[in-house]
């Protein structure tokens, strides 16, 4: 039997990884022609900014040569994609981000490195000026209340607040949802890209670990308890990590990450 090319083996591992995408997709009400148009604009924009000479845009002759798309229909997916943002954090939950800066910010932590007891306004430091640094315009009070909720802050007699948990439970399925796209599917993928292609030594680390066939008598509510622990304290750690590095005061400033999740093999 013939060895498989690349080209044959890559399309084997993207239709591996599509499985879990398109049962995704179709849980969410996401139809096949919505996928299709959305991976349609995908191409059409990485061939006309990866692939252009001279730090120009790639132009609509080449594009339509290397997507196979006609030019025409070039023309008008490079229209739509006008209409998507590159970075798909403006569309999270701000409750998150809420959270992740009073652990993160040297300025909303104490000496010990936990998160300060925050007033509800006053002075450079206080839960608005947090809120104001994350979310924008949104109404201070409105994040508060949802935070209290949750159950992701408490209130003390004083009326500070003070943070119980790093993350924000997703109290809605469509913002689980997207949290695992931006920070999961799309930032493993992006690596991959990225290793695909990398200079000698620059390749960006990656890393897996899978179990052996587990055993009939494996109590495995007892190994994702074990593991959940693990993860939490190991990402945990980088979260403190990332906190001594310096934050630019620029939103859109480039970003790095670190991503670590639990799965099991439902497609085997």
């Amino acid at each position: 039997m013939p060895t498989p090319s690349t080209r044959t083996r890559l399309l084997h591992a993207c239709y591996s990884f599509l499985l879990p995408v398109a049962r995704l997709l179709l849980r969410n009400g996401i139809s096949y022609k919505e996928f299709a148009e959305i991976s349609r604009i995908a191409f059409v924009n990485v061939a006309g900014t990866d692939y252009g000479i001279r730090g120009r845009p790639t132009n609509v002759s080449r594009v339509s040569a290397m997507t196979g798309i006609g030019r025409k229909e070039v023309r008008r997916l490079r229209q739509l994609a006008d209409e998507y943002s590159g970075d798909s954090r403006v569309q999270l939950n701000p409750l998150g981000d809420v959270l992740h800066r009073w652990y993160t910010d040297p300025a909303y932590r104490a000496g010990d490195g936990r998160p300060k007891r925050l007033a509800y306004k006053g002075g450079k430091v206080s839960f608005s000026t947090l809120v104001q640094a994350c979310a924008g315009d949104l109404p201070v009070g409105a994040i508060r209340v949802e935070l209290i909720r949750t159950g992701a802050i408490v209130v003390d007699a004083e009326g500070r607040m003070l943070p119980k948990r790093r993350h924000n439970v997703p109290d809605a399925l469509d913002d689980a949802v997207i949290s695992g796209i931006v920070y999961g599917l799309r930032a493993l993928a992006s690596t991959i890209a990225f290793n695909s292609n990398a200079p000698p030594g620059h390749a960006r680390i990656e890393r897996f670990a899978e179990s052996n066939p587990l055993g009939d008598g494996v109590d495995l509510n007892k190994v994702r308890s074990q593991l959940r622990g693990r993860i939490t304290a190991f990402t945990e750690g980088i979260d403190d990590f990332f906190a001594t590095i310096d934050r630019s005061s620029d939103g859109s400033a480039k970003r790095i990450g670190v991503g670590v999740y639990y799965y099991e093999d439902d497609d085997r």
